[in-house]
């Protein structure tokens, strides 16, 4: 049940980051920092309000302070629950953050770029905005770092599946919403340098989508990786040394080692198709792509379902002395 419930998510992220990868290059005026998402807009917005006058000028105002103070809201919440922590304290950072950040959202002009840098005001906004989402991170890390250690093994279960939800979204939007971004790119920078000479330009853009798919593997296979080792946690929850247990624990290590294997070769495959095709292709892939974190990920699944089987083999040994 929870597994689907992960599919519909994990849907619905994909969907949502197609769409904004599309809106970025259908409307690139609108949308076009997926990392300013949605500061740049909701500044848009307040802006348009604002320049109409009157009550609207004062609803964007409104719209703008209660964003802004909105992380407050929360802080003196946990005030109130005397459940306030250090960590806590970031929530007041990023308040103060976001007034400066929206307000230079809503008036770009204002945004200060270092000339000696040579920074454009993409690049600033990027910067601004990316502040925002470092500051989110590091809380949300330092709040899930206290509640595991001052957590009963219990609900440190339930705090896993919530965990492995969460990278299983963010592999959907490496997949649906970085990686898409980077192939349409590509193949916009591809149009641009053959103006004129399009024909042929086929062949080219197939080999795209194929690198798109290979590139997309290894967080297909941390995903099912995931699938599997959510059911694990379930079972162990129940009962670790249940039969049950056991079996999940062989179908992750069995997902684990197949994901590693077309991982790795779907790689050299795509190397050597390549190769065949090289007079045709007016751009290659000349970089040996290794997934590092994705193979650790899967590695560190795969000794986890092999210590859940020895374990029950201990305790089925240690049943039969007995």
């Amino acid at each position: 049940m929870k597994n689907k419930a992960l599919f519909i998510t994990l849907l619905v992220t994909a969907v949502l980051s197609s769409l904004v990868v599309l809106l970025k290059f259908s409307f690139s005026e609108l949308f076009g920092n997926v990392i300013c998402f949605p500061f740049e807009q909701i500044g848009m917005g307040l802006r348009w309000m604002s320049l109409q006058g009157g009550l609207q000028n004062v609803i964007a105002i409104v719209i703008y302070v209660v964003l802004c103070l909105s992380p407050l809201l929360v802080f003196f919440a946990l005030i109130k629950k005397k459940a306030v922590n250090k960590e806590d304290s970031l929530l007041v950072v990023l308040s103060l953050v976001l007034f400066y950040v929206i307000y230079m959202m809503i008036n770009p002009g204002l945004i200060p770029i270092p000339g000696a840098l040579n920074m454009g005001t993409l690049i600033a906004k990027t910067l601004l905005c990316g502040t925002i989402y470092s500051i989110i991170v590091t809380y949300l890390v330092l709040r899930v770092v206290r509640l595991f250690f001052g957590s009963e093994t219990k609900k440190l279960y339930k705090y896993m599946v919530a965990l492995l939800w969460i990278a299983a979204m963010l592999f959907t939007i490496s997949i649906f919403g970085i990686g898409l971004n980077d192939t349409i790119t590509q193949i916009e920078f591809i149009k641009a340098a053959n103006i004129g000479t399009e024909s042929g330009l086929e062949t080219t853009y197939v080999f795209k989508a194929l690198q798109f798919i290979v590139d997309s593997i290894p967080a297909i296979v941390s995903i099912l990786v995931i699938f599997s080792g959510i059911m694990l946690i379930m079972e162990f929850s129940a009962n670790p040394y249940s039969e049950g247990a056991i079996k999940v624990s062989d179908n992750l290590s069995m997902v684990c080692k197949t994901g590693l294997t077309i991982t790795v070769c779907s790689n050299a495959a795509f190397n050597l198709l390549q190769l065949f095709f090289i007079r045709t292709l007016r751009n290659i892939n000349s970089f040996i792509q290794i997934p590092l974190f994705s193979v650790v990920f899967v590695l560190g699944a795969l000794i986890l379902s092999k210590m859940a089987m020895a374990n029950k083999a201990l305790k089925d040994d240690n049943d039969s002395i007995i």
